[in-house]
């Protein structure tokens, strides 16, 4: 049910001291890499070329790309016990983590593994006028599929898709997009990205109704009264199950952390 440890990885997955790590049945590289990958945003380790970046229509794959939870064997004699020393604990952890000098070197590490090794092909302007005009049409034949009551959802998500993908083909003035990326993903200076993150989980939490009343009584079966809650994100949903009181201490937390960072 509830979970100290989804609190935590909202805080880029937290991870604790050796004592805690032992009571949650992890080892400490995987919670490093976790911890790691989900400050990032990212989970692949390959170079971040347009290739390796292919639009995902299903929501949760998604989001699995960017946000991540370990598999905790022994969370459940955690949770038994004191919920809001072991938070602190976990936070400690990850900052900890975050301000030594292995952190800047597995981030390094990351960083170089991700860099681009290549760019978008350039269009003569012959590509370009082809691509544009099928563009137009297939936002023309979407508005049509829009019309009619007897259209799968599906098939408009499908042509959204593809009229999505041909316009990232199409020129912005940059020549090296790939690269523009890159660095804004995985800046030199971490402490961009450990910035970044506490705060967009302070926001976030400012939007949960720890109130929200669910249906169903097993794990696989329950799911929010609310059809808007059970739309929420995957980071929503962890800031949801970890509680009112284990993030009234992350929140804590994370405030005096970004207090730090310059």
């Amino acid at each position: 049910m509830l979970s100290i440890l989804a609190i935590s990885l909202v805080l880029c997955t937290a991870l604790a001291v050796e004592s805690i790590i032992e009571k949650l049945g992890l080892q400490e590289a995987a919670a490093k890499d976790f911890i790691l990958k989900d400050f990032v945003g990212r989970f692949s380790t390959s170079p971040l070329n347009d290739a390796a970046e292919e639009e995902i229509t299903d929501k949760i794959a998604a989001e699995t790309r960017i946000f991540q939870i370990p598999s905790a064997k022994l969370l459940s004699s955690v949770i038994a016990g004191d919920k809001k020393t072991a938070a602190k604990e976990l936070c400690a952890y990850v900052k900890a983590y975050v301000n030594s000098p292995q952190f800047r070197n597995d981030y390094k590490q990351l960083r170089e593994a991700a860099k681009p090794d290549s760019e978008p092909t350039g269009m003569d302007e012959d590509q370009l006028a082809s691509v544009k005009a099928t563009i137009v049409e297939m936002e023309k034949q979407i508005e049509t599929l829009r019309a009619s009551p007897m259209t799968p959802k599906e098939a408009v998500v499908q042509y959204e898709t593809a009229v999505k993908q041909m316009k990232a083909q199409l020129p912005t003035g940059d020549p090296t997009p790939n690269k523009t990326k890159w660095m804004k993903i995985y800046p030199e200076d971490p402490a961009i990205i450990v910035k970044t993150r506490l705060n967009e989980y302070l926001q976030l939490l400012a939007t949960v109704d720890f109130d929200a009343q669910l249906t169903g009584t097993t794990k696989n079966n329950r799911k929010f009264v609310k059809p808007a809650y059970e739309n929420q994100s995957l980071k929503w949903k962890a800031i949801y199950r970890a509680g009112k009181d284990v993030n009234e201490v992350a929140s804590a937390f994370a405030k005096e952390w970004l207090k730090e960072i310059k």
